[in-house]
């Protein structure tokens, strides 16, 4: 079964826009308004995608039904359970899609 694409949700903030400092991965929205954004793309048939950094509000993410995590971080063994059995999540279950090279080019940077 394919499904339409729906929303991406800033759970954290972003590196690449941060305004100030501390920005980047600060929570974005509560675990309430992600409930009701994915309860409502899920009635149209349509996956919620999060960006989110941080293990709480990653957690949070999960809990409030997001199909897709985007970058993620430390995985509790709380979050794994929720990555296999996600109850709100649109097909019972969650996904996390890694970013595994946006540090590779600082890496091969001359750090001088």
């Amino acid at each position: 079964m394919i499904l339409a694409s729906g929303p991406l949700l800033a759970a954290t903030g972003r590196v690449t826009d941060a305004r100030s400092l501390g920005e980047a991965g600060r929570a974005q929205l509560t675990t309430e308004e992600m409930a009701a954004i994915c309860e409502e793309a899920h009635n149209a048939g349509k996956v919620v995608a999060a960006h989110v950094q941080g293990e709480t509000d990653l957690l949070a993410a999960l809990r409030a039904g997001v199909n897709t995590i985007e970058h993620g971080c430390t995985l509790s063994p709380e979050a794994v359970e929720l990555f296999h059995d996600n109850p709100k999540a649109l097909q019972g279950r969650s996904f996390l899609v890694p970013t595994l090279c946006a540090a590779l080019p600082f890496a091969d940077l001359d750090q001088s």
